[in-house]
């Protein structure tokens, strides 16, 4: 029961970390072990407020997440855009591991992760993205891995008219401990991390390259009980909100940033 008091705490925190296909996520821009806080309830200038959100519970369990979409101005030619973010199958460039390395949280390592069985078939290049020691007060360190992938589409995009796309998402996790001075490590698997997202060039009328999609974010786990009471969901429904809020809303502002000044770099190696 100890090991699940602090849950809804990391679920919020942690995940906004792990999404961070990024998810991004340096949701918390943590560099080294920092304390965190339970997120308070005020409006914040700059967040997305249109991003979309639920929550629901059930029998103990609480399921909430949130979707916001992307707008990031490219300044270069479509084309150019498109290798960018759909790389080279003549050149063989891996367009998704670069995106990764592009956008992890401050800290994080990507790692290219072995081939599954049937790859061709599932079309999917899979990474870990081990993510910075986040320090809960008073309850420990926590450590923390998510397996992510991503994979190129040729039809069915985001963008108007649909066309090729890089389709991003999570397997399962993320894999967390959480380290307790004098009690050692435990475990906190119950908690499962859900990303999806779906990323294309669109052109526009102003004929200037956008990378444009969405990025969703749900994380299902175990509500935390304090002696066998467990707080109601007047209190769980805003906390939740108001984490994703400010997690997917910095997210797309943050990856936006990384990706255009990335583009930039990339765009001027290749001259």
């Amino acid at each position: 029961r100890r090991s699940r008091a602090p849950l809804l705490l990391v679920m919020a925190g942690l995940a906004a970390t792990a999404a961070s296909f990024q998810p991004g996520a340096s949701w918390l821009m943590i560099g080294r072990p920092r304390a965190v806080l339970a997120p308070p309830a005020v409006h914040e200038e700059g967040v997305n407020d249109g991003a979309k959100d639920w929550f629901h519970m059930d029998a103990g369990t609480a399921t909430f997440g949130a979707l916001s979409e992307l707008n990031i101005r490219l300044t270069g030619p479509a084309d150019l855009a498109r290798s960018y973010l759909l790389g080279d199958e003549k050149k063989k460039t891996d367009s998704v591991e670069r995106l990764l390395k592009a956008a992890r949280p401050m800290g994080a390592e990507v790692k290219r992760e072995m081939q599954r069985r049937c790859p061709k078939k599932v079309g999917k290049q899979r990474y870990s993205l081990n993510l910075p020691s986040l320090r809960l007060l008073g309850l420990g360190t926590v450590q923390a891995s998510v397996s992510v992938w991503g994979a190129i589409r040729k039809r069915g995009g985001p963008q108007a008219g649909g066309g090729a796309f890089m389709e991003i998402g999570s397997d399962s996790g993320p894999e967390v401990t959480l380290t307790v001075k004098g009690m050692g490590d435990m475990s906190m698997s119950r908690m499962k991390l859900d990303l999806r997202g779906a990323l294309g060039v669109d052109e526009g009328q102003d004929h200037e390259p956008r990378i444009v999609g969405w990025l969703k974010l749900e994380i299902r786990g175990q509500v935390p009980s304090f002696g066998g009471i467990s707080p109601p969901q007047a209190v769980l429904r805003p906390a939740a909100r108001e984490a994703l809020r400010r997690t997917l809303g910095f997210t797309t502002n943050r990856l936006g940033q990384d990706l255009a000044r990335d583009f930039v770099k990339w765009a001027k190696g290749r001259c």
